[in-house]
């Protein structure tokens, strides 16, 4: 049987600093994060920043409904969590999520939830963990104010979400759902 394959190799340059690295899926997102390393700030106040302004570039994968962990190590120190999970409402009812039995098509493929109330509609909804732990994060291991850290990020939400091809095709993956 005759096949057609392709071997791709991807190769980057390798990258060394002393002042620090920061990285993300925005340029504009990874920039704040630097100019706060240049403003004297750390890898925490670094990784919030960039979490921030990620969260009006890209508010489908880094929202501030969102969740997370992180880890953090100072230098000679054990490695700490912060844990900003999501959380249940008070009331929920686990009897109100009943299962069908099959693995949902869902990004996690969780147990499938009758009619994805789980994914979508009112129960769908948790309680955000994410500007919390933003917020511990900067309190327990940052240098910079939370004003310093979030401003950047303000700034770009008030200029308004850049739609470039990858955006408008997020949007249309769920524009049923948007319809609803």
């Amino acid at each position: 049987m005759a096949h057609v394959t392709q071997n791709w190799r991807v190769e980057k340059p390798a990258v060394v600093s002393r002042g620090g690295i920061v990285v993300a899926q925005y340029r504009a997102a990874a920039e704040v994060g630097a100019a706060m390393l240049r403003a004297g700030g750390n890898a925490v106040d670094a990784a919030v920043a960039t979490a921030l302004a990620l969260a009006a570039l890209e508010p489908w994968n880094s929202g501030l409904g969102g969740i997370g962990y992180m880890l953090v190590q100072r230098p000679g120190e054990a490695a700490q969590v912060i844990d900003f999970g999501a959380v249940s409402p008070r009331k929920l009812d686990p009897a109100a999520f009943p299962l069908t039995g099959k693995i949902g098509s869902d990004l996690f493929a969780w147990p499938q939830v009758e009619d994805d109330r789980n994914i979508r509609g009112p129960l769908s909804i948790a309680v955000p963990g994410s500007v919390e732990g933003y917020g511990l994060a900067l309190d327990r291991f940052g240098s910079l104010s939370w004003k310093q850290v979030i401003e950047p990020a303000i700034a770009l939400a008030e200029a308004g979400l850049p739609v470039d091809w990858y955006v408008s095709l997020k949007i249309l993956a769920v524009a049923a759902d948007l319809r609803r």
